[in-house]
């Protein structure tokens, strides 16, 4: 067996050295890495659950939002609802006392209420005024025509072409002019002055503060009673009330709508002295 020089023996030594180094080597990063990863790893579930907690945070945080959100909405709803309420109060309140003051949409209806005379000969009445109102009406003026002796007094001139009417024979023809400052719902007026009852046919002139108002009556004798008919209008002609005796039947009451239609809304003549 040959020896080994000195050279060669030194020179084994470091390669056997460098390989057992080698592997130190290797086995120290080995170690360093599964160090490094397992760091690595707790460090990302570190983060993983700070995130997680965050998160949890701002969901806490977002509910709370909506939840003081929803309080306000529903408090500024009430708010909103009260303001509506007291306006809608307001409103109510300013209508009545406008209603009140004005008399609203009532109208006023003049009757007529029949009494026996002392002899029981001939029949008398007498007109009453009545409202259909929640509130009192103001400023009553009643003025009450005969109508036919109203026509019956039209003469023609050749200067006009309205009929003419002396200013004497229309002041006979108005039986009655009444004022009257103002009348509640459960009052009724009765027009100072008896009229002896036949047959008939009224005009009647109303003016009140909320408005102007015409009124037709009629009268007819039938198998010797007495009946009569009303038609109550406002100044436009819209029919606010129509009304006839008690118990009466169709005949009669066609024949005093037949009546009631003969009396003009609108009568134009010229007065003259």
């Amino acid at each position: 067996m040959t020896k080994m020089n000195t050279i060669t023996i030194v020179a084994l030594v470091l390669i056997f050295g460098g390989g057992i180094g080698a592997i130190l080597l290797t086995v120290g990063q080995s170690i360093s890495s599964s160090k490094d990863k397992s760091d690595i790893i707790n460090t990302t579930k570190q983060e993983n659950i700070a995130l997680k907690n965050d998160i949890k945070e701002l969901r806490k945080e977002r509910n709370e939002l909506n939840n003081e959100l929803v309080k306000r909405d529903n408090k500024l709803q009430k708010r909103n609802d009260k303001i509506i309420e007291l306006s809608q109060r307001l409103s109510d309140k300013s209508e009545y006392i406008q209603n009140y003051l004005t008399g609203g949409n009532g109208y006023p209806v003049v009757d007529i209420e029949k009494f026996a005379t002392d002899n029981y000969n001939e029949n008398k009445g007498l007109f009453k005024l009545r409202i259909v109102s929640k509130f009192p009406i103001y400023n009553l003026t009643i003025n009450v025509y005969d109508y036919d002796m109203l026509l019956n007094s039209f003469h023609e001139k050749p200067f006009t072409k309205n009929p003419v009417v002396t200013l004497t024979d229309f002041n006979k023809a108005k039986i009655i002019a009444f004022k009257l400052d103002e009348l509640t719902p459960i009052q009724t007026q009765y027009l100072d002055k008896k009229i002896k009852l036949g047959s008939a046919r009224f005009y009647i002139q109303i003016r009140a503060r909320n408005n102007v108002y015409i009124e037709k009556i009629a009268t007819i004798i039938y198998d010797n009673t007495i009946y009569f008919g009303y038609q109550v209008f406002i100044l436009d002609g819209k029919l606010m009330e129509q009304g006839f005796t008690n118990n009466i039947s169709e005949e009669i009451q066609a024949k005093l709508i037949r009546k009631l239609n003969s009396i003009s809304m609108k009568n134009n003549f010229d007065l003259a002295e």
